[in-house]
């Protein structure tokens, strides 16, 4: 895992499920670029992990994440299909104490547009511990269509989030 550190106060993890990139046998190029895109948002990253389909890593690696208070913001990539080894909605919903669907189901409505095997994602997006959790896909092209239309609105949720944390209710 490696840290990142910048002056920015806010802070992101990535997490990549993939049995074929935690092996080495492929080039993790979702997580390379979910990196690039968030340098254009308000967040710096903290740390970047490779996992392979195993839900126990991957529930102690997310554990790990919401109980780190310097973490506002946790993107997943890959586990998010049919296969029974995509188990990271799973995990995810294990974990999380709200869901919040609109940003799962905007992701699915905007790759459906290019990809109309993308309702078959069953990414899941939620709350814990005053970290906000998205499961973006797999697909380098639908992390593109995806996550460059939600950065303001992921921008927006954590802030809420962290205010309402503190009792400052943003009007």
């Amino acid at each position: 895992m490696k840290i990142m550190k910048n002056n920015k106060n806010l802070y992101y993890s990535i997490i990549t499920s993939s049995d074929r990139c935690a092996a080495g046998d492929m080039h993790d190029k979702s997580g390379e670029l979910i990196e690039k895109i968030m340098k254009s948002s308000k967040f710096s990253l903290h740390s970047r992990v490779i996992l392979p389909d195993e839900f126990s890593l991957l529930e102690n690696q997310l554990i790990e994440f919401f109980d780190d208070e310097r973490i506002s913001l946790i993107l997943t990539t890959g586990g998010t299909g049919l296969s029974k080894r995509d188990v990271i909605p799973e995990v995810t919903e294990k974990l999380i104490e709200r869901k919040i669907p609109g940003i799962s189901e905007i992701m699915r409505i905007e790759s459906y547009k290019n990809n109309k095997m993308s309702i078959l994602s069953r990414s899941v997006s939620g709350v814990k511990n005053n970290t906000l959790i998205i499961n973006l896909p797999g697909s380098p092209n639908a992390i593109q269509e995806n996550l460059n239309i939600l950065i303001s609105s992921i921008e927006h949720a954590v802030e809420i989030i962290m205010d309402s944390h503190t009792g400052n209710h943003p009007q």
